[in-house]
């Protein structure tokens, strides 16, 4: 598979090439925005796993706000 896409590249002009790079990174970047958009807003609706994404502890806090 890959002599194959090797063989085409290689029949392929420098402007084409080009904007096969340009566009291989437009879609990377893409790619990596919508990782990080969802990232960003995490599970819905379930505050443990929200906390737990962030990094926190919630439930301790929970805890606490029980005892008060």
């Amino acid at each position: 598979m890959q002599d194959d896409i090797t063989n085409f590249l290689m029949t392929l002009d420098l402007e084409q090439l080009l904007k096969i790079q340009v566009w291989v990174e437009q879609q990377t970047e893409e790619r990596k925005q919508a990782k990080m958009a969802k990232r960003v807003l995490g599970p819905r609706g379930n505050l443990e796993e929200m906390a737990a994404d962030a990094g926190l502890d919630i439930s301790g806090l929970i805890r606490a706000s029980k005892h008060y």
